[in-house]
């Protein structure tokens, strides 16, 4: 609801004779509507656009003055959605009070120059169960140098919040016992290492690995590289690699070991995939299929198999897994991170103290990269 019927927006004047400058002016007028309860908590302030024209003032005037009330804890601002009156100072206590309940999101990486795909998601999975009104959202990552036990301790510390949700890094025991010992409840997005106190919603990624080895086999690929990245989930990477294990032990078969080839998590630079790539060539060990994971390792693989003079899939069959099916109309396995993020909120607005776990399918998309070496040879 916008707040322009709350009160005349348009009869406030700021004081060109006054010592403060226009944007301190600007949150004064605002911070005394919100103590007087002229601005209710929850309710939405006029666009960045508005109220330039309001007060006569420019841009930069009117973001500082919303950046300041947002530091004092008056205001937050939501992606997409606008900006929010999250409470009032209570002078006597010295406290903000009548305050909705905080929500922290922790992610291994920040969102750099701008928001990736993967902090979309999470930002639109969670504002479709946590509303404005009722719900403070805060979004943090690690700095330069910044450790996650650290991150986390200043979370508790600083922000205390009701609620904590942790997605995109590896969830060690002496990450969730922070919050555990807090009395915090958390859910983390993929598996964390202590699944018997943590509640967590993750994909069955060895089932959804060893259906993927298991179709690469039947086609007649007997080595299959899986070219994986531990992209802030370790748990899960271990899980694919045990998938593709199983697949070969179902056809009594035995993998080839050298073919397991596992990235760190930066995956933004070439440099290490062709370093793993030039060891692997020294190996006496060909592969007729690769397995990729993420969108990254997807475009450096198809990249270095044009420079070796290789074509997909006459010569190299190629399965993409857990990206989004795309134009190279490559197989692929994919899965909705949105509704991960849906079942984590939900999950986290119950306050359960129980124990969830919700594990969800790896889908599969039949493209045209796969194709049986035995019937090539006929051919």
């Amino acid at each position: 609801m916008q707040t322009e019927n709350s009160f005349a927006w348009a009869s406030g004047r700021l004081n060109p004779e006054c010592s403060l400058p226009f944007y301190e002016q600007l949150a004064e007028f605002i911070r005394k509507k919100i103590d007087a309860g002229e601005l209710q908590v929850g309710e939405q302030l006029p666009s960045s656009r508005k109220l330039q024209q309001y007060f006569h003032l420019s841009s930069n005037s009117v973001n500082n003055a919303i950046r300041l009330l947002v530091r004092d804890g008056y205001l937050v601002r939501h992606p997409r959605l606008g900006t929010f009156v999250m409470g009032k100072l209570d002078t006597e206590n010295g406290q903000k009070s009548q305050l909705p309940p905080l929500l922290s999101i922790i992610t291994g990486t920040p969102p750099l120059k701008k928001p990736l795909p993967f902090h979309a998601m999470i930002y639109n999975g969670c504002h479709r169960i946590f509303t404005p009104r009722n719900w403070r959202v805060k979004w943090s990552f690690p700095h330069e140098g910044e450790g996650m036990y650290y991150l986390c301790q200043k979370v508790i510390s600083e922000d205390q919040p009701q609620a904590v949700l942790l997605a995109g890094f590896t969830y060690t025991k002496s990450i969730t016992s922070v919050f555990n010992k807090a009395g915090i409840p958390v859910v983390t997005i993929g598996m964390p290492e202590d699944r018997q106190n943590v509640s967590y919603v993750d994909n069955d990624h060895r089932t959804g690995m060893r259906e993927v080895v298991k179709k690469l086999l039947f086609a007649g690929h007997r080595n299959i590289l899986l070219l994986d990245c531990n992209s802030g989930n370790y748990s899960a990477c271990q899980e694919r690699r045990r998938g593709y294990i199983d697949a070969y032990t179902s056809q009594k078969l035995v993998p080839d070991a050298r073919l397991l080839v596992q990235l760190s998590n930066n995956t933004e630079s070439p440099a290490e995939f062709l370093q793993e790539m030039k060891l692997l060539n020294r190996y006496p060990v060909t592969y007729s299929a690769v397995i990729v994971y993420s969108l990254n390792l997807q475009r450096f693989m198809m990249q270095y198999l044009k420079t070796r003079k290789k074509s997909i899939p006459e010569d190299v069959a190629f399965f993409a897994y857990g990206v989004e099916k795309n134009d190279y109309s490559v197989d692929c396995a994919n899965w909705d991170i949105k509704e991960l993020v849906i079942q984590a909120a939900q999950m986290l607005l119950t306050f359960s103290p129980k124990v969830e776990k919700k594990i969800f399918p790896v889908i599969l998309h039949d493209g045209k990269s796969i194709l049986n070496p035995k019937k090539q040879e006929d051919k």
